[in-house]
């Protein structure tokens, strides 16, 4: 194979990767690092098994050392993009807060991810940590309350989750679930240092409400 088929084919393979981080956003993550250890161990086995040879016949292999660079550089940059900078992060948050005077003050000290990190949510947070239903843990937050209520809380906050009169019984409200493929899982459970607030959610959807549910609602009025 030549080099310039080799870089079309490459070239091919890192778009249909972006395509699958895109489609499967709420993995993005996971694609990412899966596909850079992919491209770094395949690089070591080849270059071990005596497959991908940097010298041939005494001289360097151009082929083989721009095929190995290649993989290698591309897996740096996958595992940059898979590991935002908390730095980045926190830069961007603070010209976000210098440049809006609505920004929480609460949320200081917690970054947020970009899947995270919107307007409705910094306003909800900010009300939650003022009710008492959470607070603040270094870098992290700390849910007081069930973990069924905080599944409720984020569903309607990512996804658009809302709450439905039950049909035939006055007064009782039922949860309705909306954009069930934006919500971001893996990044609440790292923010609340639990697990499985998504499943907590796909457990409830179309059931009644949790406890103490109003007091959830009150933050979207």
């Amino acid at each position: 194979m030549t080099i310039f088929q080799f870089t079309v084919l490459f070239l091919v393979f890192i778009v249909l990767v972006l395509i699958a981080a895109h489609i499967f956003h709420r993995y993005e993550r996971a694609i990412f690092w899966s596909v850079a250890l992919f491209l770094f161990i395949g690089v070591l086995v080849l270059l071990g098994t005596g497959v991908l040879k940097i010298i041939k016949d005494g001289h360097a292999n151009s082929g083989a050392l721009f095929v190995a660079f290649m993989c290698l550089i591309t897996a740096g940059i996958l595992v940059i993009a898979a590991q935002e900078p908390e730095s980045l992060i926190r830069k961007r948050r603070k010209s976000i807060s210098e440049n809006s005077s609505s920004a929480p003050q609460e949320l200081e000290g917690v970054v947020l991810t970009r899947k995270l990190d919107t307007p409705l949510a910094r306003e909800v947070f900010a009300k939650a940590l003022k009710e008492g239903l959470m607070e603040v843990k270094g870098s992290h937050y700390e849910w007081k309350r069930s973990k069924i209520l905080l599944a409720y809380m984020c569903g309607r906050i990512y996804c658009n989750d809302c709450p439905v009169p039950d049909r035939g019984k006055e007064g009782k409200f039922i949860w309705n679930p909306g954009d069930d493929s934006s919500f971001p899982d893996f990044d609440l459970n790292a923010l609340f240092q639990t697990k499985d607030i998504g499943q907590s959610r796909n457990n409830r959807k179309f059931c009644p409400l949790p406890n103490d549910f109003g007091i959830i609602d009150r933050f979207f009025e």
